[in-house]
């Protein structure tokens, strides 16, 4: 072996390792008397995305409970001038009566003013966007409180941006990135191979166009993505991906078809959940 050249070939998976000897003609080596070649088996690895989800939403947490902090700081002096409890009162409003703090043991778990009570809040707001629309759209000057909670509520649900999808270059790095996700689940998943080099900018301009009906931007797509119609397991995807109505037992196969009866489905409607959850258990 040492005085010879050889090829060693490997076939390395997510839980396996093939090898092999060969020579320069591709003809398997022995030593010892034993063919050079052989497998090896191991638990497939894990991946980091349960970790990495749940630091992305201990930081979300955190920087919550950071804005929050600044906003009642905003607000303190404002708020204390006319509700000196309000900010307990608050804090206190998840428990039951029987558990709350005693200067704020009341029914009440916002505003406990003597003409103005939570009834009185809810009546007017029954939302907090409704709360939310009267202060954008009213001239008139409100109570510094609500003024808070609808800030509060904003600076609770404002978003964040530890999300690896989101993308920073602009609308064609973004949908080219979801495209290629899509070609790969359709690979993996389907076994269907979707043509991976394309314009980015082209297939948004295709899928944000209001001027195009969903059959023409499905015509579109397919002609952007060089499928023909008779390859109707692609052109189901493409329906799909267009908001027209397509057949899962067409983009599933054979193995669907022994399972299900009569699946079609549109991603635009709100059937579609009770659908993904009939698939799954199907």
């Amino acid at each position: 072996m040492r005085d010879r050249d050889y090829y060693l070939g490997l076939d390395m998976g997510t839980s396996s390792l093939g090898w092999a000897v060969t020579d320069e003609n591709y003809n398997l080596l022995k030593a010892k008397g034993k063919d050079l070649w052989g497998i090896r088996e191991f638990e497939e690895a894990l991946t980091a995305v349960d970790r990495r989800t749940s630091r992305v939403a201990r930081r979300r947490r955190q920087r919550e409970i950071v804005r929050i902090g600044l906003l009642k700081d905003y607000f303190h002096d404002a708020i204390c001038a006319v509700d000196a409890n309000f900010y307990q009162r608050l804090e206190n409003s998840k428990y039951h009566r029987e558990d709350k703090d005693a200067a704020v043991n009341s029914p009440d778990g916002i505003f406990h003013d003597k003409g103005y009570t939570d009834k009185d809040y809810f009546d007017r707001y029954p939302t907090i966007f409704h709360l939310r629309a009267e202060l954008l759209e009213s001239d008139e000057p409100h109570d510094v409180r609500l003024v808070y909670l609808a800030l509060l509520n904003m600076f609770k649900h404002r978003g964040h941006f530890l999300n690896m999808t989101l993308g920073t270059d602009g609308g064609a790095r973004k949908i080219g990135e979801a495209y290629e996700d899509f070609c790969s689940a359709a690979l993996e998943l389907l076994e269907l191979e979707f043509l991976r080099t394309i314009d980015g900018s082209a297939l948004e301009e295709i899928l944000s166009n209001r001027d195009y009906s969903r059959k023409r931007k499905a015509e579109e797509l397919a002609s952007l993505l060089c499928v023909a119609k008779k390859e109707k397991r692609k052109m189901a995807c493409i329906n799909g991906i267009c908001g027209l109505k397509f057949d899962l037992k067409v983009v599933f196969g054979e193995e669907m078809l022994l399972r299900i009866r009569n699946m079609t489905s549109v991603f635009r409607k709100r059937s579609m959940r009770k659908k993904k959850r009939k698939c799954r258990g199907s």
